[in-house]
Formats: structure tokens, sequence, C-alpha cells
């Protein structure tokens, strides 16, 4: 290399080179006396070219022994908590927690409402519900209807399905109402089952199944051989003495 730049400047070439060079390594700025125009030229082109430029990153050097520990911090601040009565900030009480200078009161929650204590439905009060069955290739299927409340006397079954009416029930099946001592099944869509008329499930709707009326019933629908069948609805009961 050294060579190839030697024969293309020549020894007067190399030479003003070699200090254009050195005086951009070093970074000094100072007249080069001497020098004719064309030779200050050519310092100032190399000063240029060579001057300023970063050398390439080396590679890294090994990683370093771990460090000693350091020293242990100070001890934290220790907290306190009194329990606080009924008062104050907190009706319903609560606990002060003090952690160094600071204080904060946290309080318990409000105390929610009783629940529902009857097991019976009061007289003239309606519950409401849905149903649903799906069987296929069967003889028979079932839907279950389970009051959340017992009823104090067993109703009427009374069957009304979607564009009927019945005078027992004045709702309709997106608005269940049943008349004081009657359950009324209203039924959106049968198909491909019941033997009744408008796929009135078969009587005597669970009787047999359900041991006891007043806290529900089972309809057993019979699926046409070899169809899916399938419906649904709501329900409404009142109760009556």
């Amino acid at each position: 290399m050294y060579s190839r730049i030697h024969n293309r400047l020549g020894t007067a070439g190399m030479v003003v080179a070699v200090m254009a060079l050195i005086i951009a390594l070093a970074g000094t700025a100072y007249a080069a006396a001497g020098l004719s125009g064309k030779q200050k030229k050519e310092v100032a082109k190399i000063a240029r070219k060579y001057g300023g430029r970063r050398g390439r990153t080396g590679p890294a050097g090994p990683e370093g022994p771990q460090g000693p520990t350091g020293p242990a911090g100070p001890a934290g601040k220790s907290g306190t908590s009194v329990k606080l009565s009924a008062a104050g900030g907190c009706p319903s009480g609560g606990t002060k927690l003090t952690l160094g200078s600071e204080s904060r009161e946290v309080c318990n929650g409000r105390q929610g409402p009783a629940g529902p204590t009857e097991t019976v439905l009061p007289n003239g009060a309606t519950e409401v519900g849905v149903w649903s069955f799906v069987g296929k290739e069967v003889f028979s299927t079932f839907a279950n209807i389970s009051y959340p409340l017992m009823v104090p006397s067993a109703p009427a079954f009374n069957w009304v399905f979607f564009g009927e009416t019945n005078p027992n029930c004045p709702g309709s099946v997106s608005s269940p109402e049943a008349l004081p001592g009657n359950l009324c099944v209203y039924a959106r869509e049968v198909a491909h089952a019941g033997s009744g008329t408008n796929g009135a499930p078969e009587p005597p709707f669970g009787a047999s199944l359900n041991p006891d009326p007043k806290a529900g019933l089972v309809m057993e629908f019979v699926i046409e051989a070899g169809a899916e069948g399938y419906g649904y609805g709501t329900w409404a009961v009142t109760a009556s003495d």
C-alpha cells in the first residue's frame, strides 16, 4: 500500500501527504511554512480526507469480577393500626393505619339490606320464567318449570300458543301474566312435538313426575318419529289460597 501511494504522489508529494496526515491527526492549526500553493492545496485535501475520522470500535473486553455487596439499608418505619368505632368519618367503623408521621382511616363497608326470607309466594303475587326443550328420535322429551318460591296451592294449568288468547292468561309470550290460582304457559314455537292442539304437551303435565305441584311441574312432549323436536316460551304463575 505504501508503494502505491509513493508511486502516485512521488517523494515530494509523499512528504506533503505525511505532513498533512500528521497535522490532521494532531489537530494542530498552524500554517505549513515553505509549501507552495499547490502543495498547500494537497495538504488541505488530504487533511479533509483523513482528518477527524474515528477509528473502528474494538471488541468488548472480558467481563470483570462481581463487585462487593453494598451496605445494608436503614430499617423501615414501623406501622400501627387502631380499630375505629362507628363514629366520625366511618359510620360503620374501620381501622386507622399509621406509618411514621402519616395516618389514614380505612372505613368498613356499609351493611347491605337483608335478603328475602319468604319460601312461599304471597297471595296475589306473580313469578315468571322461561321454558324450553329439544329432542331427537326419541319417544318423548320433557320441559321443566320450577317456581323460585312455592305457591300456596297447586295452580290450574293453561296452555297459550303464540297468537292465541286465554281468559285466565291476559299476558303474552313477551310479557307473561296469570290470574290468581293459574299457571299460564306461553309457547312461542313448538316443532315436531306434542300430540294436542298447536303442539300442546301431553297430559297430565308431569303430575306423575313431580311429587309437589306447588313447586312446579314437568311438561312431557311426544317427538315425531325420525324428527328433531323443539319448543320454547315463557310462563307465569300467580298465587292464590
